[in-house]
């Protein structure tokens, strides 16, 4: 199955917008995209400035509120990623300072640990429940997220695609299509049907575009 996405291509800016539903709707965007990280590093930058500019944390954002700008963009823009305070901190410090390789190095870095049934940061693959220990470690709880982290899912299945996300060579997305974790999608960013086809064709191949051709031709 495609997921086919039509959207203006805009960033989707919190500037103007009430607390509340609509705010929520911004931050959902801004997680998705998130995920993408190299291909929306701009948008990550300007996720963060918003952020601390506008005091989104202060604001309700689906009934909830936040005591800070790190805890807001851990659980509500990069919640993806698992990350503890201190990694959070580190990785929201790379953005605000455009320094977004350093912090592909450190989510892939703690995905690596993440991974390792060695590391004290070891999460078991599955489903483990609160408190559930490994050794000394507690587990971080991996159902906290709709699904498993993807960069821990490459340390673990996929170590070659983890490493070019962290080079930079790929999003996490990106990665997660070629590993097979993901379905692949494809985003329209243009309202010329010309311009769509010639995307859908570009992204999605021949066979995809002309199935759709004819199926729009017998849909009435």
């Amino acid at each position: 199955m495609v997921a086919v996405t039509v959207n203006t291509g805009e960033f989707p800016s919190a500037e103007g917008v009430e607390e509340g539903y609509r705010l929520g709707q911004v931050i959902g965007k801004w997680s998705r995209a998130a995920q993408d990280f190299i291909d929306n590093a701009d948008w990550l930058v300007r996720m963060v400035e918003e952020t601390d500019r506008l005091r989104l944390w202060e604001k309700s954002v689906d009934g909830f509120r936040y005591p800070d700008a790190e805890t807001f963009l851990r659980e509500k823009v990069l919640l993806e990623f698992d990350l503890t305070e201190q990694q959070a901190s580190a990785v929201i410090a790379a953005i605000r300072a455009e320094r977004t390789g350093e912090a592909q190095s450190i989510l892939a870095d703690t995905a690596r640990r993440q991974a390792d049934p060695e590391s004290p940061e070891y999460v078991k693959p599955g489903r483990p429940g609160k408190g559930e220990m490994v050794g000394n470690a507690n587990l971080l709880d991996e159902t906290k997220n709709s699904k498993p982290g993807i960069l821990r899912r490459l340390a673990r299945e996929r170590p070659d695609l983890l490493e070019r996300f962290e080079r930079g060579e790929l999003s996490a997305h990106a990665a997660a299509l070629k590993a097979g974790f993901r379905r692949p999608s494809v985003q329209i960013t243009d309202a010329d049907p010309a311009a769509a086809a010639a995307r859908i064709r570009e992204k999605l191949g021949d066979d995809f575009a002309d199935q759709l051709r004819l199926a729009l031709e017998n849909t009435t």
